[in-house]
């Protein structure tokens, strides 16, 4: 009797212990509504994505089917699985936020065969390739997050009590790609690469989960970083048109737009390099304007994109922040007109010591020139159309809003200026600062 209750005893611990191996990750096997909402849980919950459909209903244009197959960027040596992140609150709110994470457009930038990886800024790898295992230990164990509108702990956070979405970059495309690429290593001993630039699936993959786990939202602030910027810009359509009766917000973080063009002076377009490469054009929202040829989207800057945005949607607002001499954005202006250089010293990167001296003067210089007269000139067409368009142009040379989060532009709050936008019955005034002054180190004309 005594050894036939050992067995059992034996039997149910390894049944337990199987159930404990392999529960959270059955859990996790596809996009699946999670657990219901727990009113204060601030826990992050990891979702991985698999490939799927839904049908997105457009406003006056009728049902639009959408298949996605997500996945990280596939170079040799990286995990091309994609996840993302979701924290529920205590409020009928969404934020959605897309994370930094670099871009790349070359076989100089996308597949270095020295097995680099991440995002090193050194003309090597420029962008994050993979969803690297502490982000998500970071996420389970940090319940303040990572900055400002992911800090619930902060009383004077008007987001503090939203449920969040955040979709980490981890492709190259800045969140607009939907193609697979191969490019030629042209160092270390070359060789020939395929990597996955699907921005676009991976968003659409965590649109598709939303719609079935946080439907009815009584209102949106889609938002972005860096990269994420980039990529709320482009695809805040799809997630207005998502939630057609939520009152809705995009917030582009550090992402102004200003890359070489030959509309702006520059010897080429850069997006003319990018775009085919990631197939953007085929992911633009038509129902706005946008021109999905090739020629015709690869000829838009942020500023028509934005124009766009808000001309369609007069009843969302449309707003930006960055820093006037964002050191993030300036170094990839610098890389963008350098990167088929051979004889820049890509090892001055931004992140040593001496990193303002790391770019000649003249790219911060002609960067911060063209945001200043761009934004103006945009603030003030917005103004005239009465366009629901607005910026905060912040001081400094910091990238994302990060620790400036309690920063302030012309004697204005940062906080207050977003708690205006998401709780304020009118858009913000535009902000530009008076105390812009260049780094030290930087001397311009």
């Amino acid at each position: 009797m005594r050894k036939r209750l050992l067995i059992i005893f034996i039997l149910v611990g390894l049944i337990a212990a199987v159930v404990a191996l392999f529960g959270q990750q059955i859990l996790l096997t596809g996009l699946q509504a999670a657990a219901p909402l727990h009113t204060g849980d601030y826990h992050w919950e990891r979702i991985v994505a698999r490939p799927g459909s839904f049908t997105l209903n457009v406003r006056g244009q009728g049902e639009r089917q959408i298949s996605y197959a997500p996945s990280c960027s596939g170079r040799p040596g990286t995990d091309p699985e994609f996840s993302f992140y979701v924290r529920p609150g205590k409020t009928n709110r969404l934020l959605v936020l897309f994370s930094g994470g670099g871009a790349c457009w070359s076989g100089q930038n996308c597949i270095p065969g020295d097995g680099s990886s991440g995002l090193k800024l050194d003309g090597r790898v420029t962008y994050v390739d993979e969803i690297f295992p502490q982000v998500w230990g970071a996420l389970q164990y940090t319940e303040r997050g990572r900055y400002g509108m992911l800090d619930h702990t902060d009383v004077a956070n008007p987001i503090r009590d939203w449920n969040t979405v955040w979709i980490f970059s981890c492709d190259g495309s800045v969140f607009w790609g939907s193609n697979d690429q191969e490019y030629t290593d042209p160092f270390y001993g070359g060789g020939t690469h395929v990597v996955y630039h699907r921005g676009f699936d991976n968003t659409m993959a965590v649109l598709d989960y939303l719609l079935e786990r946080f439907p009815n939202q009584q209102q949106i602030l889609v938002s972005g970083q860096s990269a994420g910027g980039y990529g709320s810009t482009l695809l805040f359509p799809y997630f207005r048109e998502a939630y057609p009766d939520a009152e809705a917000a995009l917030l582009v973080d550090s992402a102004a737009g200003i890359v070489p063009s030959q509309q702006h002076g520059s010897d080429y377009d850069f997006l003319r390099v990018a775009v085919p490469l990631w197939q953007a054009h085929r992911n633009a929202p038509d129902w706005i304007g946008y021109p999905t040829d090739l020629e015709g989207f690869a000829a838009l800057d942020s500023d028509d994109i934005l124009l766009a945005m808000a001309r369609y949607y007069p009843e969302s607002r449309i707003a930006e922040y960055t820093p006037a001499w964002d050191l993030g954005q300036v170094y990839f202006w610098h890389v963008m007109n350098e990167y088929t250089n051979q004889d820049v010293d890509w090892n001055a990167s931004i992140y040593r010591e001496k990193r303002f001296d790391a770019i000649p003067n003249e790219y911060y210089c002609e960067w911060n020139r063209q945001l200043v007269n761009r934004r103006t000139k945009l603030v003030e067409q917005a103004r005239e159309e009465n366009l629901p368009y607005t910026i905060f142009l912040a001081p400094g040379a910091h990238h994302g809003l990060g620790m400036d989060f309690a920063g302030s532009s012309n004697g204005l709050p940062f906080r207050t200026w977003l708690t205006q936008l998401v709780n304020s019955e009118s858009v913000p005034t535009s902000v530009f600062c008076t105390d812009c002054q260049s780094p030290e180190t930087i001397l311009c004309p």
